[in-house]
């Protein structure tokens, strides 16, 4: 796959960095196809099921089913297992995904996080330069992660790699990061929305505010795969809800585009 592909329904992909090499190549060519059915789920939940929520605005253990129907229904031959147990030494931990790509040949351990930032909205909203708050807190959580899956290793994980005559299958240690990009605007109850509030980014756009957000990422760490999906006008629709507080105020939120980060790394042997 790679490069820009627009659909009329849920807005635009584009891969912007992908790692080179013939294995990594396959993986980001996986982690597309994971993209695609994953904006292709979250459309047609919003559209052809007429459930008017976006599935990137749920939390984690939510996107953490819809990630692996997205792995599974990628295209290639993919076996998934979700939250797979190991134990590192002396303590017992969980991976979230333990994945098998046949056409491949490669085992895949992988770390899944969906975290949200924000538009910061106590400024004016520029949409060419946004000031996008809580990305050092993801950075941090991101970094930390990776340190954690650099504790796996054939050594300790025996158990997470194959057997005979399996045993040569590349093992990659992948950190994926799915962030969707928000505004969120307060009102009063009944108090309509400004023609600025209501305003629609492009791709382009959505694509460029790379730059200020990959500026957290640590070098050592950053990602090796970005792909950014633009969402179509009709999902960047402002979606309502009250506060729980205080009946008298509304919020709105507006999302954007998802960004979605993987770290890469070859175990080995």
């Amino acid at each position: 796959m790679g490069g820009r592909n627009p659909s009329e329904e849920f807005g635009e992909i584009e891969v912007i960095r992908s790692p080179r090499g013939r294995t990594y190549s396959r993986i980001a060519d996986f982690l597309e196809s994971t993209l695609y059915k994953y904006a292709e789920f979250s459309n047609d939940f919003y559209r052809v099921m007429q459930i008017r929520e976006l599935t990137f605005g749920w939390g984690e253990a939510q996107n953490q089913s819809i990630i692996w129907h997205s792995m599974r229904e990628s295209g290639l031959r993919v076996l998934p297992f979700s939250e797979h147990s190991y134990r590192l030494k002396t303590e017992n931990r969980r991976l979230d995904y333990w994945v098998l790509l046949r056409d491949i040949r490669a085992v895949l351990w992988v770390e899944y996080k969906h975290a949200t930032a924000f538009v910061d909205r106590r400024r004016r909203f520029d949409a060419h330069n946004p000031v996008i708050n809580g990305l050092n807190g993801i950075a941090e959580n991101w970094e930390s992660d990776i340190w954690r899956l650099q504790s796996m290793t054939r050594g300790t994980c025996d158990d997470l790699c194959l057997g005979p005559p399996n045993k040569e299958w590349p093992v990659l240690r992948v950190n994926l990061l799915a962030l969707p990009i928000c505004r969120r605007i307060k009102k009063s109850k009944g108090q309509a929305l400004t023609k600025e509030e209501k305003t629609v980014v492009d791709h382009q756009t959505v694509c460029s505010w790379r730059k200020s957000i990959l500026q957290y990422w640590d070098q050592m760490t950053a990602p090796k795969f970005i792909a950014v999906w633009s969402l179509h006008k009709d999902l960047q629709l402002l979606q309502d809800w009250p506060d729980c507080q205080d009946k008298s105020i509304v919020w709105w939120d507006a999302y954007y585009g998802v960004y979605f980060f993987a770290w890469l790394d070859l175990l080995s042997k």
